[in-house]
C-alpha cells in the first residue's frame, strides 16, 4: 500500500532517492512509468541530470505542484495493490490534473485505489463515491447515481463544473 498526500514531503537527496522510497531497486523503466503517472516527466526531463538531480530539504526547489506530482509517482512507482490519493493534486492546475486523472484510469485496473477530493473531477471515473457532509456519509453511488439521488452532490458538480449534468464520459471537461 502506498499513500500521495496533499503535503507531499519531500527528502533531501535525488529525484530518484525520492522516487525509490519505496522500492529502493526500481528501474529505470519503473521510474519513467511513474513520473508519466503523475505528469512529472514533463519537468524531470529537462532537469540537467533528469532522476539524479538534486532535491533540497523538504523539496523547496520545487514548486508545491511538482512537489505533489513527485509525490504521486514515488506512490505509484512500487506498483502497490492499495493506492491512497489523500487530495493529493490540490496544488496542480486543472490540465495537470485532468492528465493526471485521465492517467490515472488506466493505472488502478487490478488495484484498490482510494481518491480523497474536493475537486469532483478527480471522481468521475471511481466506481463507488462516498459523500461526506459534516463528518457523516450522506450519500453513495456512482457519478450518475449520485446526481439523481444527491442534491448536495448535484450541487457540488454545478459549482465545480457547471451544468449541473456533467457527463462522467465527457473527458473534455475534466
Amino acid at each position: 500500500m502506498t499513500v500521495a498526500t496533499q503535503d507531499a514531503m519531500l527528502f533531501s537527496g535525488t529525484v530518484r532517492h525520492n522516487l525509490t522510497f519505496g522500492e529502493k531497486a526500481a528501474t529505470e523503466a519503473e521510474l519513467a512509468a511513474g513520473a508519466h503517472l503523475a505528469d512529472a516527466d514533463e519537468f524531470i526531463e529537462p532537469l540537467p541530470k533528469r532522476y539524479d538531480a538534486p532535491v533540497e530539504q523538504g523539496g523547496k526547489n520545487f514548486s508545491g505542484g511538482q512537489r505533489q506530482r513527485l509525490n504521486i509517482a514515488r506512490a505509484a512507482v512500487p506498483d502497490p495493490d492499495i493506492l491512497v490519493f489523500d487530495d493529493a493534486t490540490s496544488a496542480v492546475d486543472q490540465t495537470t490534473n485532468a492528465r493526471i486523472q485521465q492517467r490515472l484510469v488506466e493505472h488502478r485496473r487490478g488495484r484498490t485505489t482510494l481518491i480523497i477530493s474536493q475537486r469532483v473531477a478527480n471522481l468521475l471515473q471511481c466506481d463507488q463515491i462516498l459523500v461526506m457532509q459534516e463528518g457523516r456519509l450522506a450519500a453513495r453511488g456512482t457519478h450518475q447515481e449520485l446526481l439523481a439521488s444527491s442534491p448536495f452532490y448535484a450541487q457540488l458538480v454545478e459549482t465545480q463544473l457547471g451544468g449541473g449534468r456533467f457527463d462522467a464520459s465527457d473527458e473534455s471537461r475534466a
